[in-house]
């Protein structure tokens, strides 16, 4: 964990973490430690990875879901050209349209521009997310001005299921 030191760079990680989750792990701030990081379902990782957050002041956030992942792929295809978008439109679709997405954007030489829009997405995603929830970079520190969203975690190891 490092730091954080302006509110870009709170937006840029935040965005980062975003992106990363899923139904298995979701984003979110430690207040106490002025970073970001993910956490994850304990069916999927190992709980001591926890351990360090013990007693650390946290504001969790939902992990982006399948309907949003979605709904920035439709985005990014109705911003094509008519032919780009009936092929996407088709991938999106069909059988698999993640999968299919993928290599129809690859197909079309436009993967660049899509990690691009995909990457634009996430940081307005992450603006939406600290404005909804109250936080704010202020006089150099991550803070949060609605304490409803902010829980102190505590820690529970193996040893003690």
């Amino acid at each position: 964990m490092r730091t954080i030191t302006n509110k870009q760079e709170l937006i840029e990680r935040l965005a980062e973490e975003i992106d990363m989750s899923n139904d298995e792990s979701w984003p979110y701030i430690d207040l106490t430690a002025q970073d970001v990081g993910l956490r994850f379902d304990s069916a999927w990782a190992d709980k001591e990875c926890d351990a360090d957050l013990d007693g650390h002041e946290l504001i969790e956030f939902e992990a982006k879901n399948s309907q949003e992942s979605f709904g920035v792929m439709d985005d990014f295809s109705r911003t094509r050209s008519d032919y780009e978008f009936k092929k996407l439109f088709r991938a999106l679709s069909g059988h698999k349209p993640f999968r299919a997405f993928r290599a129809c954007v690859e197909e079309l030489g436009i993967l660049d521009d899509w990690y691009k829009f995909k990457d634009e997405a996430m940081l307005k995603m992450s603006e939406g997310v600290l404005s909804d929830y109250g936080v704010d970079f202020i006089d150099g520190r991550i803070v949060c001005t609605n304490p409803k969203n902010v829980h102190t975690f505590v820690y529970e190891s193996n040893d003690d299921l």
